[in-house]
C-alpha cells in the first residue's frame, strides 16, 4: 500500500505572503484626496515659488526683485526694479531661470491649475503706515518691503493675504514680515 503524503504551506509560509501583499497594497493605494485639493495645492505650491524665487534673485543679484500680484487678471509676475527711480517702475518683468521666458504665472500656464483662483481679502500684502499693495519687493538681503521713491521711504510688511482657491479648496501663501521666508498654508 503507497502512503500519499500531503503537502501544503507552512503557517510561517502563509504569514510571509500575506505580510508582503499588505506591504505592497500600502503602496499601491492611490492619493484618496479631492482633486480639487490636490490642484489648488499644486497651484498654491507653484505661486509660493514664484515669491521664493523673487526673493531668491534679490539675494543672489543684490538687486530689488518682487511680485506683482493681479487679481482681476489673474497673475503673478516676477520682477526687477530700480528703487531710485520716480514713479517706481514695476514694468521690467523678470526671466524664469527654468523657461528662458517671461517669469509670469496665470491658470492654465506657469504651473498653476486652469480652474485656479487667485485670492486675497483687500490688497494681497499690506505695509505699516501705507495700507495694502498689489506687490512685494525684496531687498538683497531678502526682506520684504515696499519703497517710495518720491519720500524715500521704506515701509516694511506687515501682512500677506495671499490664497489659491479651487471650489471648495484654499490654500494660503504667506511671506513672514521679519524674515521674507515664504510659506503655505
Amino acid at each position: 500500500m503507497m502512503q500519499h503524503r500531503v503537502r501544503g504551506y507552512l503557517l510561517v509560509e502563509m504569514v510571509l505572503a500575506i505580510a508582503i501583499l499588505v506591504i505592497l497594497a500600502a503602496i499601491a493605494q492611490p492619493d484618496v484626496r479631492p482633486i480639487d485639493e490636490v490642484q489648488a495645492h499644486a497651484a498654491a505650491d507653484r505661486l509660493a515659488t514664484l515669491l521664493r524665487d523673487a526673493r531668491a534673485m534679490a539675494l543672489r543679484s543684490g538687486a530689488v526683485h518682487g511680485v506683482e500680484i493681479d487679481l482681476v487678471a489673474n497673475t503673478a509676475r516676477v520682477f526687477s526694479t530700480d528703487i531710485t527711480a520716480s514713479p517706481l517702475d514695476l514694468s521690467a518683468t523678470a526671466i524664469d531661470p527654468v523657461t528662458k521666458a517671461d517669469y509670469i504665472v496665470r491658470p492654465g500656464r506657469g504651473g498653476l491649475a486652469a480652474r485656479a483662483d487667485l485670492v486675497a481679502t483687500g490688497k494681497p500684502f499690506t505695509y505699516v503706515s501705507t495700507g495694502g499693495k498689489d506687490a512685494v519687493l525684496f531687498d538683497a538681503q531678502g526682506l520684504p518691503f515696499w519703497y517710495k521713491p518720491q519720500t524715500a521711504t521704506r515701509y516694511f510688511l506687515s501682512a500677506c493675504d495671499l490664497g489659491v482657491v479651487i471650489g471648495a479648496s484654499r490654500f494660503t501663501v504667506a511671506v513672514d514680515a521679519l524674515t521674507g521666508r515664504v510659506t503655505l498654508q
